[in-house]
């Protein structure tokens, strides 16, 4: 009997032994499988696409992918159900990378999550069941295979992700050197822009250091540096009507034969020349800030600056003319969320808001309310205001005319036909409705309004893939110019190219009656657009590119993106806490 004892507990630790091994032999294949899966679909897509990758960018996507497969399956019960889920969850991602990409030239970055809306609103309503689809199936299949995972299986696959987080949180300047230098040295860049996972990961460290080493562009440029509006009063104020546009561009700078100009007439011959946007085909909110507060706008923090504000008054130009007696007032065919409009407008100063609740939505171009339609309401906006003589601050975003450039085919049918794509015909016929309803709307403001000041201007450039016009060649500075024009009592005024961060002070030396001193001319050149890690620059009719290690101005350019970046650090931070 106590031999038979002795065998059959070496036969059950067997058992048990076996047991544990083949749990964990299953266990592996599908964290494996989930790993390589949206890897194989990932590798398809690309390949049918033309979108470079390497094999090296797969072996650091498939120990990322293995790693938090792993981790999502302690809390599932059955790990070959849980491969749908987690394959679903990474190839949407991975979907959205490819999409962004293609639709702009631009990879993935993590901050893109604050700007899930508007890449949204790009999308088929088939690609919105798609997604939705999938995303219930996902969410659906994780809660019925749900279970609470052992402690001691979690705390040792959380141990690294804990200890690799707090030492990238705590050194992120490191960590971005060590992975920026050890994938090159490695890889070369691959990794770098076309791992998924790993670009997140990439833009998150970015910010993390950027935001350690934000306080020294404060300390080296004081607040008594900056360029704001002056504190003089407006003696005799003046209505301003400032309409942004979007998508609107010269279609010249499309390099394709047209039969006739898309920009109408009447607009043509006001234009003043071009305004320097600093974005390419999206973020539209990058340029209203520099439209509206007279500061360039960058993306070390949030690819939208709108999104760190938190509605406490700063510096800009409605609040200067609200300071100077005038209503405010901002129209813009948005959800009030939409890239943190409502607290956002409030920061800047307008005192009324109007959002695509309150806009008339009897005549739309695809999703959008048309320029005539939202013209028509501002009309009614301004009548009581012309009538009591109350100055204001007119501004309407005008979002038809964004990609994918549809219009009401019963009011605005197709006029000009094109020998390009489908997509550039329906770009150009924007043009052409949304220019001439504009140019109805200034001959309108001119009879009515005449002492007021006009200016109209594109948000950015519009995205053309099906012609292969996307970020590809993102710091060509061709691809940030806007036409501008600038009304002033009925005066075409035109100050050749200028960046749009100029526009409101432009606006506020004609109310003041005071000469306009461009704050570039300081630092030795005529104009100057500087982004995050490039700039232009034009001195005496001829236009420069930054870095140059060649070109000694480069120098002045990098001060001036130094001490324009502490402003608009200043100015996000006066919008998180209240004035003392």
């Amino acid at each position: 009997m106590h031999l038979g004892g002795v065998m059959e507990e070496k036969s059950r630790k067997l058992t048990e032994v076996w047991r544990l091994a083949s749990s964990n032999s299953r266990f592996i294949s599908c964290v494996c499988v989930s790993a390589a899966l949206p890897l194989l679909l990932y590798f398809l897509v690309t390949r049918y696409h033309g979108v470079a990758t390497s094999r090296a960018m797969y072996v650091v996507d498939f120990i990322i992918l293995a790693y938090f497969s792993s981790l999502f399956f302690l809390f599932q019960r059955k790990p070959r159900l849980a491969i749908i889920p987690f394959f679903v969850v990474t190839s949407i991602v991975f979907w959205a990378a490819i999409y962004k990409y293609l639709l702009l030239g631009v990879w993935v970055r993590f901050a893109d999550v604050h700007i899930m809306n508007e890449g949204w609103q790009t999308l088929s309503w088939m690609h919105h069941l798609s997604v939705l689809s999938l995303a219930a199936l996902a969410l659906g299949i994780t809660l019925y295979n749900l279970r609470l995972p052992r402690p001691r299986r979690l705390a040792a696959l959380l141990i690294p992700l804990v200890v690799g987080a707090a030492l990238t949180f705590l050194f992120p300047g490191g960590a971005v050197y060590l992975l920026r230098n050890m994938t090159h040295a490695l890889y070369g860049n691959d990794p770098l822009y076309r791992s998924v996972p790993f670009a997140l990961g990439y833009d998150v460290l970015e910010t993390w250091q950027f935001d350690r080493t934000s306080r020294t562009f404060l300390s080296r440029y004081p607040a008594a540096e900056d360029a704001g509006f002056p504190n003089e009063r407006i003696r005799q104020p003046r209505n301003v009507h400032i309409f942004v546009l979007e998508s609107f561009m010269d279609p010249a700078l499309l390099g394709i034969p047209l039969p006739r100009d898309p920009v109408d007439p009447r607009l043509r011959a006001r234009l003043g020349g071009s305004a320097y946007s600093p974005v390419f085909a999206g973020r539209s909110a990058q340029a209203e800030f520099e439209l509206l507060c007279g500061t360039p706008a960058y993306d070390f923090l949030d690819p939208v600056t709108f999104n760190d504000m938190h509605g406490e008054p700063i510096p800009c130009l409605p609040n200067f003319l609200r300071n100077n007696g005038y209503l405010t007032m901002a129209s813009h065919d948005v959800t009030p969320n939409f890239f943190n409009a409502q607290e956002a407008y409030r920061s800047l100063g307008f005192a009324r808001m109007h959002f695509r609740s309150e806009l008339p939505s009897t005549d739309k171009d695809g999703p959008w309310v048309s320029a005539d339609a939202q013209i028509s309401f501002n009309k009614k906006q301004i009548k009581a205001l012309l009538e009591d003589k109350q100055p204001f601050l007119n501004y309407i975003f005008f979002t038809t005319g964004h990609i994918p450039y549809e219009m009401n085919p019963l009011k605005r049918p197709q006029v000009i036909e094109t020998t390009s794509t489908d997509e550039v015909t329906r770009f150009v016929n924007a043009i052409y409705y949304n220019s001439q309803s504009l140019a109805q709307y200034v001959d309108f403001l001119s009879g009515v309004d005449p002492t007021s000041i006009i200016v109209i201007v594109g948000d950015h450039q519009g995205v053309l893939p099906s012609i292969d016009r996307t970020h590809s060649r993102e710091y060509s500075y061709d691809r940030f110019l806007t036409p501008y024009l600038f009304l002033d009592a009925g005066e075409t005024k035109s100050f050749g190219d200028i960046s749009q961060f100029q526009i409101p002070n432009l606006i506020v030396s004609s109310l003041l009656d005071t000469p306009y001193v461009s704050l570039a001319r300081s630092f030795g050149f005529d104009m100057v657009r500087p982004f995050n890690k490039h700039a232009f620059y034009h001195l005496d009719g001829e236009i420069y590119s930054c870095p140059n290690a060649d070109n000694a101005r480069c120098e002045a350019v990098e001060r001036f993106r130094d001490q324009t970046v502490a402003r608009w650090l200043r100015l996000i931070d006066q919008s998180r806490s209240p004035a003392e």
